[in-house]
């Protein structure tokens, strides 16, 4: 499969995994919100919230998209590269995988989950203190979001750009891994969606259009500069310990070229 087409298959697999990032991170918000307590006035309400929203669920719903997402793609990737050397079991790759991702989140992970959580603190305190304007009472308030929650359109766009950009993130990890599984040296290849919603500069901070078709070792980082001269190292598209600007939204991927002297495969 060249890169256009791989770029095209990878962008339909990529509404999947979306959509069941966005069904975990939901589950988190929307679970919080329909179990709010508050009392006292609105100045308190963010500290209270900030107690009673466990950072254990979305760690847990983390670790879920990143395992599933990550496995899935991991698969995918890992059964490709073995078309042409027959060294990747799928198998071994889930097992060692999974017992992977939950280290991988705690190391780099976790100050993004905790921007996040306190992004949805900080959403739900402003929502509940603008309402509060017309019921001041703390469990009219409460029972008001409680319903909010139920709604379809609770947190459903900023829902959709966390799911976006951890589906890429996640996937990628996992075909990243995969490829170090297959026993063999592969260069991997930027792949971006190359369409109107492609980051580029001068208008974005960080040029993903210009990237398409970047290629470093599997061991290597993509090297990426800002307009404001910074550089930002990535191990893969929406690597989590990329910049902000750098990964949010990002719907980039990697395809793998096997390394060869001599026209033979080289091995780790």
């Amino acid at each position: 499969m060249n890169q256009d087409k791989y770029r095209d298959q990878y962008l339909r697999w990529h509404r999947g995994y979306e959509k069941r990032a966005n069904t975990e991170l939901l589950r988190v918000f929307k679970g919080w919100a329909k179990n709010i307590r508050i009392t006292g006035q609105p100045n308190q309400w963010i500290h209270q919230m900030d107690k009673q929203f466990n950072e254990e669920d979305l760690i847990k719903a983390y670790i879920r998209i990143y395992s599933e997402i990550g496995l899935v793609h991991g698969k995918r990737i890992g059964l490709a590269a073995n078309m042409s050397n027959k060294e990747f079991n799928p198998n071994f790759f889930k097992e060692a995988y999974e017992k992977y991702i939950a280290i991988y989140l705690h190391k780099s992970g976790m100050s993004r989950i905790y921007e996040i959580r306190n992004s949805f603190i900080t959403f739900m305190s402003d929502v509940m203190t603008a309402r509060s304007l017309i019921s001041p009472d703390p469990s009219t308030v409460a029972t008001w979001i409680q319903k909010m929650a139920g709604m379809r359109k609770f947190y459903r766009w900023q829902a959709l750009r966390i799911a976006r950009t951890e589906a890429t993130g996640a996937s990628n990890l996992g075909g990243v891994n995969a490829i170090k599984d297959s026993g063999y040296l592969m260069d991997k290849i930027w792949v971006s969606a190359q369409d109107g919603r492609t980051r580029r500069q001068p208008d974005d901070l960080y040029d993903h259009w210009h990237m398409n078709g970047k290629s470093v070792g599997t061991n290597e980082k993509f090297k990426m500069s800002s307009t404001k001269g910074s550089v930002d190292e990535l191990d893969f598209p929406g690597d989590p310990s990329g910049h902000p600007a750098n990964i949010i939204n990002c719907r980039c991927t990697l395809i793998y070229k096997p390394r060869k002297v001599g026209g033979r495969l080289v091995r780790q």
